[in-house]
């Protein structure tokens, strides 16, 4: 009795340690990411701001897209995310004649931007 005791306190020693790692491996999604609405968004920046074309260029290059609103949003209330600087999100659009994409500002706003203006930016994946 004495040894299934020491054995059982080891063991939800050893989930409440690697709890965190078997969850994510769990989601399917991809180091750096965090499960958000069936896909996984990456919880860092892209370091280097490029313009909204740019940006959307270079998620798609890596098989992956720019986050929608509804993402970004989740992402900031639920983990630990650096939501105080201006980010791409996937809104794109023409308003009379200037090409125009949406951003979520540094104080947690929803504007839009000339889409030429370079903005940090964040990739999604799909689960695997």
């Amino acid at each position: 009795m004495y040894v299934a005791l020491v054995v059982g306190i080891l063991t939800l020693a050893s989930v409440s340690t690697v709890g965190a790692t078997v969850a994510a491996k769990a989601t399917g999604c991809p180091k750096g990411t965090q499960a958000i609405a069936g896909a996984c968004t990456e919880t860092k920046l892209r370091s280097a701001p490029l313009s909204w074309r740019d940006a959307n260029r270079f998620c798609l290059d890596k098989h992956r897209r720019l986050p929608t609103l509804a993402e970004l949003q989740t992402l900031f209330d639920t983990t630990s995310a650096d939501a105080s600087t201006p980010e791409w999100y996937n809104l794109r659009y023409r308003a009379a004649g200037e090409e125009l994409a949406g951003v979520v500002t540094g104080d947690g706003e929803v504007d839009s931007v000339t889409a030429s203006t370079p903005q940090v930016y964040r990739c999604v994946a799909a689960t695997s």
